[in-house]
This record gives structure tokens, sequence and C-alpha cells, in this order.
């Protein structure tokens, strides 16, 4: 059996696509029809080992392997090669290069090059029709793939075939993108294709035809791999000799200039999703014909593409049109001109008032604040994506010793502890950083599911360190970490089994812990007491995170219901503070539990607050504004700014040791604060960032690791190093950069 090689080009800037598809983020690297990217489509087409296939080779910008190769990690596969083109010079010098490379191989193989951006639902036909044609490319034609059109578009070029009993027949003519008269007349007669830009021949044949037609390239790109450094699994091409090459496309230069082409015919269900029109006919639409993705709200809307990948798109009355919001921009485009949008691309790109988004990372770091955020993404988090799993007995540590060893003595392993790093691995992924970050959320995520779901439903307290059940006890608390990992891990991945597994979790809380009588949710089941506010402002927070994650409106209403608890429960209004503990019926624990409150916690509900304000519009910046007043009064010692595990209702203090969460929520909620008007707050940020740096993190003598819980005095207390903290430090480090400057 031939071995054949699939090539796929992913290295287009989907300018057709804007503002989902950016330079930045290119249409190949995102998830638009299904909960997997175009690329990680396009490669599990063809998997090594079937039909003859070796692995992947990407060819692709530069500035796209990281996410390239981490793509295809993720699904599994391990690319032959990446090769990376310095700049962009069209396909002819993509397949030239590749083809140099594979020239090389001693398989004597076949290339099947690949666009890495377009839609296929019949696979099997695909691969018939690829099986189809490998005898005449093993014999020296030069294959293309013609789909059979279903319409007369005019967005295609066409291919016609020559006389032939079955395929391959020979190509006689190809024709660019026709009016429609003509394009009608091409489709009526039979004999004519779509060009799919899907090829398959040997490298020497492809080479040879280069070497008559388009010889600049063969030259350019045979001299840019010569001179080009592999490392790793990737090639980085010369780039004075790339550059010399001409950019043309393989169709222009070589395809239709040859006479040795052949044409294989296929009904792929294929479409370039090259328009919002064609990302409309390819995605799942609902009764009313509208493909809707994200926070969208619709009123008597027809026919329409909505996407809201972040914020809330609220359409009326309307019909046919592309209406998306991603990044910094909006677009607004009836459905049957949006090939036009690549004109309004290029006007902004040029324009001085606009500069696209990029890739979400945080960008407005400064002082204290790019130190902690230099040191979570450069030491901490790649330390704990390295080592945080448990790879003998599966799931991850419980916690760190300080020198930045995973502790093998722990008795347990907490579910809120696997939850939580659940979230933190996803954001890691999120924020673009290399390593396993991925691959331990989906591992964090099979623990759970396989180990952790009991037979009467609802999730353990703690597991064994071998991961069997130690305390099945179903706490609140617990459960509402798993909801906020399974948003998570559904915006990450786009995998569905997250939201069901968010959807048991929540019917049980529903059918076993809910407290139809009083409100709320009980403490846990067996109930417990005293009853706690804190599984609820979690719940919040994972509403918040799943309604974001899928715009359903029954997270909202759920989210609705926790504010709601915070305002008629949980809140003192004369003391503008939080109450932490309560008897069953809700109200105020007797004695001191009673009068404790936790400066920490004041900062946590105010952020969630003023995050549920946002997106339903309701005000809350009343007790917003007590409950940090007094948190800044009270809650935070007055020498270091640091602030307190606990302090009384009256301001005294309780409990003065130093644990580090209350000092990363602080500082979430200070830029909560400042994003909200309140002025003069960048250098309390800075001063608080810098202490939490010195007296947290600076005096661990491992890398990434940090002092848990210091003495009033500034005293280490911890011989540990939690790994549930590091939740705290991811959302409150990196919500310092949340606002795009």
């Amino acid at each position: 059996m031939v071995v054949i090689h699939p090539v796929i080009l992913a290295g287009g800037g989907g300018s057709r696509l804007w503002p989902l598809s950016t330079s930045a983020r290119p249409k190949q690297f995102q998830r638009l029809v299904s909960g997997r990217t175009m690329l990680q489509e396009t490669a599990l087409r063809f998997k090594p080992g079937e039909g003859g296939m070796a692995a992947p080779l990407v060819v692709t910008g530069s500035a796209y392997v990281t996410e390239a190769r981490t793509q295809l990690a993720d699904v599994g596969l391990a690319p032959e090669l990446v090769i990376a083109e310095p700049f962009g010079r069209n396909t002819a010098p993509a397949v030239a290069v590749a083809a140099h490379h594979l020239g090389k191989t001693p398989d004597n193989g076949l290339m099947l090059v690949l666009p890495a951006d377009h839609h296929v639902t019949d696979v099997p036909a695909l691969r018939q029709a690829v099986a189809c044609g490998a005898e005449a490319a093993a014999a020296g034609a030069l294959v293309t793939f013609g789909i059979v059109p279903t319409g007369p578009a005019t967005g295609y070029g066409y291919i016609e075939r020559g006389q032939g009993e079955s395929p391959p027949y020979a190509a006689t003519r190809f024709t660019e993108k026709p009016p429609l008269e003509v394009a009608r007349q091409l489709v009526a007669g039979g004999r004519h294709y779509w060009n799919a830009g899907i090829f398959l021949f040997s490298p020497q044949a492809i080479l040879e035809a280069m070497a008559e037609y388009a010889p600049d390239v063969v030259e350019a790109a045979g001299q840019a791999v010569a001179g080009g450094q592999v490392s790793n699994g990737v090639m980085h091409l010369a780039p004075e000799p790339f550059g010399r090459s001409p950019a043309i496309s393989i169709d222009h230069g070589v395809m239709e200039k040859s006479g040795n082409v052949s044409v294989v015919p296929m009904a792929v269900g294929w479409s370039d999703v090259g328009s919002y029109g064609a990302l409309h006919d390819v995605s799942d639409r609902d009764s009313c014909g509208n493909a809707k993705t994200g926070l969208v709200f619709t009123d008597d809307v027809k026919g329409c593409y909505l996407r809201a990948d972040r914020g809330a798109i609220a359409a009326i009355g309307i019909k046919g049109l592309a209406v998306v919001r991603s990044g910094d921009a909006v677009l607004v485009a009836p459905l049957n001109r949006s090939e036009e949008v690549r004109k309004a691309h290029d006007r902004l790109s040029v324009s001085r008032r606009h500069r696209p988004a990029g890739l979400e990372v945080p960008v407005r770091f400064s002082g204290g604040a790019a130190r902690l955020y230099n040191w979570l993404t450069k030491e901490a988090l790649p330390v704990w994506g390295a080592c945080c799993w448990d790879e003998e007995r599966g799931g991850f540590f419980e916690s760190m010793n300080l020198d930045g060893t995973p502790k093998l003595d722990d008795e347990h392993k907490r579910l809120r502890v696997q939850a939580r790093q659940i979230f933190v691995c996803c954001t890691a992924h999120g924020l673009g950083l290399e390593g396993p970050y991925l691959q331990n959320a989906k591992r964090g995520f099979a623990f759970l599911r396989d180990r952790g779901w009991q037979e009467a439903g609802g999730w353990p307290h703690l597991f064994t360190p071998q991961g069997a059940i130690k305390d099945p006890m179903r706490d609140t608390y617990d459960h509402a970490f798993v909801l906020f990992a399974m948003a998570a891990l559904y915006r990450a991945t786009g995998d569905r089994a997250a939201l069901d597994w968010a959807g048991r979790t929540v019917a049980y809380l529903d059918a076993v812990m809910a407290d139809p009588v009083h409100g709320g949710y009980v403490e846990s089941a067996p109930p417990v007491t005293p009853r706690r506010a804190n599984p609820h402002m979690h719940l919040l927070e994972a509403f918040l995170a799943l309604y974001d994650a899928t715009g359903d409106f029954s997270w909202a209403d759920r989210a609705r219901d926790m504010a709601r608890l915070f305002g008629d429960i949980f809140y003192d209004a004369d003391t503008g503070t939080l109450a932490e503990f309560f008897t069953p019926d809700w109200q105020p624990a007797a004695g001191v539990a009673g009068r404790l409150r936790e400066p920490g916690h004041h900062w946590e509900w105010a952020f969630l607050l003023h995050e549920y304000g946002q997106r339903s519009g309701e005000d809350f910046g009343a007790p917003i504004e007590r409950l940090t007043d007094f948190a800044l009064a009270h809650g935070h010692a007055r020498k270091t700014g640091l602030a307190y595990d606990e302090v009384l209702d009256d301001g005294t203090v309780h409990t003065p040791t130093l644990r580090l969460w209350p000092q990363t929520e602080a500082l979430r909620g200070l830029e909560m604060l400042r994003q909200r008007g309140v002025r003069d707050l960048e250098d309390r940020i800075d001063h608080l960032a810098n202490a939490v740096f010195t007296r947290f993190i600076a005096p661990a003598p491992g890398k990434g690791m940090w002092v848990d819980r210091l003495a009033p005095e500034g005293d280490p207390l911890s011989d540990a190093v939690p790994a549930s903290s590091l939740y705290h430090l991811v959302t409150g480090i990196v919500a310092l950069g949340s606002e795009k400057t």
C-alpha cells in the first residue's frame, strides 16, 4: 500500500470571517462548526495508520507553530513536522517546501494537500475519493478533487473534466470564479466541479511540474529548506531565499498550466467556510433558521448568524444578517453580502483609530502587577503544569512541598482541589502558555467522572491518595467547584460532556441539597450546621461561568437566585458587612460565629456582584461600595496593607494571621473598583502586589511556590503549598490585566 502524507496548509489569515478570524487567530485555529477547531477536524479525517496515512505535516506561519502543535496534541496527534514560514507566500511556495522535505523520505509516498479550514460532513466519501486518485498519483499524475456542485456558486473556481467512463478524469480546463450566468451554464453541463484546493501527487511529480511552470518558486523553496533549521519537530525556513519566491497559488502557478492533471469528483458535504453565509449554512440552526453562539437573545429573528464571543447580543426583528461580536469589534452585514467583509477588514486594518485585538492575554500589567503576572506565567503555572498530576495514582496532588516537589504523604485528595485544578489548567491553556495544561484538565475530568460520581448521585468530599472515595459526604461548596470546572472545560474544549456533567451536578443539588423552605442549599448531605454564605458565593461564580460559556439563560436565572440570597440573607445592611455563619433557618449564628467577617470574602462577593450586575443590569453599587469600604477600613493591616483572615462586625481584628488567598481577592477587587471609576487606586494595587510577592512568594525556596500563611509579624506558618490556592492566584492576578489598553 502506498504511503500518503497529509500536508495541511494552515497559514491563511481568514479575513473574510473578520472579526471572528483575525491575523492573530485565523479561522483554521477556531471552533466554528463543532467542538474542535478547523485544523483539528482536518487532521482527524486522515489519522496515521489508517488507509496508508502517515502522520500529518503542517505548513503554517511561524507565529502559529505553538498553537498548531498544541491543538493537534489536544486530539492525540503528533505531526511528522511543522514547517514554519517566516511570512506568507501563498500556496505554491507552501506546497513546494513540503515537497522538498518529503522528497527526501525513503517511503516514496504521496502528498495529500489539504487546506486546514474546510468543512466536510461525509468523511468516508472523502477518504474513498482519495483512494480513487491514489493509483493515478502514484503513476505520476497531479490529481485534484472536484466538488460536485449543488448550485451555480460564483465564489468558487470550476474544473472541467474530459471524457472517460470512470474517475479519475483528465482535467481539461480551470475557470476562475465565474459570473452567475456562466456558473449556471457550467453546472447545467454536468462536466464541471468546484475547485476544492485539495491535491494528491508525489513530491517528485509536483517538483518537476513546478520546475517547468514555476521555476522561481521551486528554486526559492529548495534553498529555504536547505538553509532552514530543524529543532524539536519544527523546520524554520531560511527567510531570505523563501522571500524570493513569487507569492502565487498552486492552482495558478502549476495546475492550470499542466496537461498532466486528473480530477476525481466527490460529493462529501464540502464547504470552504469562506463567508458568514457559508458558515451559517453549515452551522446548527434553530427552528427560525438562526445559528447562535454565545450569549444571544433573539425576538422575531429569522435566518441569521449571531455570535457573541464576549459580551452579549440582543437582536430584534431582523432577517438574514450576520451579527458577530468578537474581540474588540462588531460586524453587522447581510448574509448574502458577507463575502464583502474583507473590504471592511482591509479598511480597518490601515486605520490608526483601530488596532485589532490579538490573542486574549492580559496587556495592562505594570509595576507590582507585572511582577506577579510574570511569576505566575513563567514560574508557577509551568512548574505546576509539569508536576501537579499524580501519574502513579491518578488525580491532582493535594499540595506541594516548599521546594516544589509533590507532597506524597497527604492523607487525602479533596474534591474541590481536583475541580479547581481543572479550572487552573484550562485557564493556563487559554492564556496561550505551552505545556500539558489541557491534557491535565481532561485527565482531571476523567478522574472525577470515573471515580467520583456516586451511585446515589453527587460527588464525594474526599478521595484517598490512591483515588478511592474516602469520605462520601456531599458538600455544596465542592459541588460549586465542579460546576465551575465544567464551565472552564467546556470553554476550553467545546466538549458537551462537560455540560452534561454540569447538568447532573445541579440536578443533584436541586433534588437533595435545596432548601425549599428557607432558600438556598443546605451545607451538605447529610446536613451539618452552621450554614454558610460561602458555598452560595461560589455557586454564583459557577453559574456566571456557565452562563458565559453557554449563553443559556437558565444559568443566569440561577445566578440571580444567589445574588438575591446575598441581599436578603447574607448582607448585613446595618454594618455594611457580609455575615458568614447561620442557623438552619438563616438567622445569624449565636456568639462570635455570627459576628465573624472575612475581608477576603468581602472582596470576593463585591467582585462577583459587579460581574453579575454587568450581565443583568441590576445595580449592586451600594453594597459593593460598603463591602469594600469595610474591608479597606478594618480588614487590612495598616503597616503592610495585607488582608487579615478574620475580623468582627465592629472592625475588631479577630484572627490576625494572613493567608495568601485574601490578598489575591483584594487585588482583584481593587482592580474591579478601578474599572468602576474609583480613582487613585493604582498605587494601592501596586503596593499590595509588591507585598504579596515579597512576603508570600519570594521566601519560598522552590520555583513557582509560595508561603501560604503568615503570622501577624510576617513569619511563615505553613510548611506545604496547598494546590487549592493556585485557583485564587490565577483569578486574582489575571484579573489585574483584564482591561485592554
